[in-house]
C-alpha cells in the first residue's frame, strides 16, 4: 500500500509541476501572406437592354431590308418622299412632297408595282399634309393595293 501511496503522491506532484510551468507551446510562426484582394472599381450601372418581342424583331428586320426600296422611291420621285411604317407589317405609308396626282402614279408604276411585293408590302397609303398645315397633321388621299392577279390598283379618296 505504501507503494501505491508513493505512486499517487508522485503523480500529484508531477501534475502540479506541469500546471505550474505551463505547457510548452510550439514556436509561433508568422502567418502565410494573403494575396491582396482589390475592391472592384465602382462604375456607373449600365442599363440592361430590354429584349425585343418577336413582332418587334421581325418589324426591325423588315424595316432594315426595305431601306433599299425607300432609296429607290427617293431616287424616282420628283421630290422627297417621307416614309413611315405603320403597325401592319404589309403596309407602307408615304407622303410625297409634291403634287400627289403626278407623283403617285409615277411611283406606283416605276417602283411600287415592280418591287414592293418582293419586300412583303401589299398596301401603300399615300398622305398629304393637311390644309391649313397644323403640326404633323396628314390627310389620306390615295391607297394602292395589290390584287389577287398581282396588279396594283390605286384608289383615290
Amino acid at each position: 500500500m505504501r507503494l501505491l501511496g508513493v505512486a499517487a503522491g508522485l503523480a500529484v506532484v508531477a501534475a502540479a509541476l506541469w500546471l505550474a510551468m505551463g505547457r510548452r507551446e510550439a514556436p509561433k510562426r508568422s502567418p502565410a501572406p494573403v494575396p491582396a484582394v482589390r475592391a472592384p472599381a465602382v462604375t456607373e450601372p449600365q442599363p440592361v437592354p430590354v429584349p425585343l418581342t418577336p413582332y418587334e424583331e421581325r418589324r426591325s428586320d423588315l424595316i432594315e431590308k426595305r431601306s433599299a426600296l425607300v432609296r429607290r422611291l427617293q431616287e424616282t420621285a420628283a421630290g422627297p418622299v417621307s416614309c413611315s411604317w405603320p403597325e401592319e407589317l404589309d403596309t407602307l405609308d408615304l407622303t410625297p412632297h409634291g403634287d400627289p396626282e403626278a407623283v403617285v402614279p409615277a411611283l406606283v408604276s416605276g417602283v411600287i408595282a415592280p418591287e414592293a411585293y418582293a419586300y412583303g408590302i401589299r398596301r401603300v397609303r399615300w398622305f398629304v399634309r393637311a390644309d391649313p398645315p397644323p403640326v404633323k397633321t396628314f390627310r389620306l388621299v390615295a391607297e394602292s393595293t395589290r390584287d389577287a392577279d398581282g396588279s396594283w390598283r390605286t384608289f383615290w379618296k
